[in-house]
């Protein structure tokens, strides 16, 4: 009788065991930060935004940074800033590798209303 509850048991286990795996799927996300003339942009600041909070990091010296394990379920955002130059996108993750190129753009000056 033992022998036929264990094997109950591991059954059951096993059934349980999948979908919990599938929803530990994780992404990871190379960015490559480049100005307007595509030349790469050291030490940009790049924040990603997902369901679990914010990440930030810095680029390297070609202009890339990797954010490893993030949520695949939702859209996943990032701002991307270097001096004088911004952007922010936004992508919904795949399993598994991520790739994606920024394009950092002057800041527009703001403008004073006359009166």
């Amino acid at each position: 009788m033992n022998m036929i509850a264990a094997a109950a048991l591991l059954a059951s286990i096993s059934v349980f065991q999948a979908p919990a795996l599938a929803q530990n799927e994780s992404a990871r996300l190379r960015l490559t930060v480049v100005d307007e003339s595509n030349a790469p942009v050291p030490n940009a600041t790049v924040t990603v935004f997902t369901m679990h909070g914010p990440r930030t990091a810095n680029t390297d010296a070609k202009g890339v940074v990797v954010f490893a394990d993030l949520p695949t379920a939702a859209q996943t955002q990032w701002w991307a800033r270097a001096e004088n130059v911004a952007n922010a996108e936004a992508m919904r993750l795949k399993s598994g590798e991520n790739a994606q190129t920024v394009t950092l753009h002057p800041a527009k000056p703001l403008v004073e209303s006359g009166s």
